[in-house]
This record gives C-alpha cells, structure tokens and sequence, in this order.
C-alpha cells in the first residue's frame, strides 16, 4: 500500500488491516517457531494471540470473553501501528496531501454546484417547454373545437343548398314543361290561326280573280301561258287539265266554267285537245 495517497488516519487503519490479513495467512504451524525476519508488531500480534489461546484452552467455559479481550488488544495493536506510521509521515508530504484534499473537496463542490445548476436550468427548461406544450395543446384544442363548428355550419349550409337546388331544379323542371305546354298550345294555335288566315287569303285571292276575270256575257278568253312545258306535263297528267276562271252566260245567269285537256281526253287522248264545259253552283240557281 503506497503511504502517499493516505490523508487521513482512516486509511492508515485499512493498511495495518490489509498487513494482518497478510500476516494471519503466513504463521507457522504450532509445532513450528516463528521466522526470525518478521517485523517487531508482527511478534508483539503473535505473542498477543498466543496468550489468548492459552487462556482459551485454559478457559474453555468463557468463550464470549476471551473474544472481546482478543478483540481490545487487536485494537490496542492497531493504534499503537497507526500513530507510530503516522509519525512517518513529514511536513510535506501531511502538506501535499492536505493540498490534494483540498483540491479534491474544491472540484467536488464545483461539480456540486454545476450539477445544481444544470438540473436548476434543466428544470427550468422542462417547464417552460411544459407550459409551451400545454398551451400548444390547448390552442390546438381551441382550433379543433373552431374548426369542428365550422365544419358543421359548412355541412348545415351545404345540406341547406343541395335541399334549396333541388327544390328549385324542381320547379325549374316543372315551369319548364309548363313553359313548353303553353308554347306547343300556343303554337297549335298560331298555326290554326295561320291556316284560317291563309284559307281565307285565298279564298279573297280567287274571289278578286274571280271578280276580275268573271264574264257576263256568255264570251270567255281563256290564256294559256307557257304551254309547252304544261303540255308536256299534260302528256303525263300533271296536271292533265286546266281549268278556266268561272263566267257567267248573262248576269244573274248560269255560272259556268270551261276545262281543257291540252294532251286530249278519252277517244281524243294523244290526237286532240279535249274541252269540257262545266255548269257550276251560283248564287243565282234559286232563281
């Protein structure tokens, strides 16, 4: 055990303690004597430990306090060994070692006081980013709730829209077939009204032609324009015959009408032109 790393009195001890231990394990049998090199606090043990056995073997009844008288001279021993070591020890090493220990005691501290100010910052640190935390979560709750209302406006808003599109799709639906009932009705009737007004315009049409054309004195002129092209459409009886403008043979007479088959009619079809004369229907027969 190297004496320069003692401080203290304490590790004087744990060096004798560690000499015993060394000196338990090298005595001699009983029929053996002691080597003559061992150190004089070796002897003054053994003597010591001798007179305790005889006084054993002697007193075999007092076993308890044969121990203790064993045990109070060991420590008697040990004392006598720590305080004659301790004299070996000089000024400077006894300084060095104070220096060491006070070194020592100094570095404990500052990493006392280190390790106390870590853990303070450190626990500083853990609570503001605690209190960080919780208000993030209490603001992400907070937004959650928002969004969540919001959401369920939007859904209530959109559920209000697609009922509101359907109703009006609808009735769009249906003013849209009305829209086109009233028109297709509307439309019929326009076109009755158009075929009425028609019927009627020809009907003043041949009533003025009529007018304009009719004969009161039995002598009817009839003109023929274009005819080839309606004598070639007589060849296929498209039409086959023309038809005259009515006359009169006197006023208030008969009506009478002539019609001519330009490609001939019956025994005369192909060879002549075939005239037939038509009495008509007037306004003066019940006369």
């Amino acid at each position: 055990l190297n004496i320069t790393n003692c401080h203290d009195a304490g590790y004087c001890l744990i060096y004798i303690k560690q000499r015993r231990k060394k000196q338990n394990h090298s005595k001699p049998k009983h029929n053996e004597t002691a080597s003559p090199v061992e150190s004089t606090d070796v002897q003054m043990m053994g003597k010591v430990n001798n007179n305790n056995s005889e006084e054993t073997r002697e007193q075999p009844g007092s076993t308890e306090d044969a121990t203790n008288i064993s045990n109070t001279s060991e420590l008697l021993h040990l004392i006598k060994d720590t305080m004659r070591i301790c004299t070996f020890l000089s000024n400077d090493i006894t300084a060095d070692l104070a220096n060491i220990e006070n070194q020592f005691l100094q570095k404990l501290n500052r990493l006392e006081r280190q390790v106390g100010i870590d853990s303070e910052v450190d626990k500083t640190e853990n609570q503001h980013k605690a209190v960080v935390i919780k208000d993030s979560v209490e603001l992400t709750y907070d937004k959650e709730e928002m969004f969540n209302s919001v959401i369920q406006v939007l859904q209530e808003e959109s559920k209000w829209i697609k009922n509101r599109l359907a109703n009006l799709e609808s009735g769009v639906q249906k003013h849209f077939f009305q829209v086109l009932k009233n028109l297709f009705v509307q439309h019929q009737r326009t076109d009755k009204f158009i075929t009425r007004q028609e019927d009627s315009i020809k009907q003043l049409d041949t009533a003025m032609t009529d007018v304009q054309l009719t004969v009161h004195n039995g002598i009817m002129i009839l003109p023929i324009e274009d005819f080839q092209a309606k004598f070639q459409k007589a060849k296929v009886r498209d039409p086959a015959s023309i038809t005259s403008p009515a006359f009169y043979t006197r006023r208030g007479g008969y009506k009478l009408k002539i019609r001519v088959y330009l490609n001939g009619d019956g025994l005369g079809l192909g060879t002549h032109v075939s005239i037939y004369i038509m009495m008509c229907k007037s306004q003066f027969d019940a006369l």
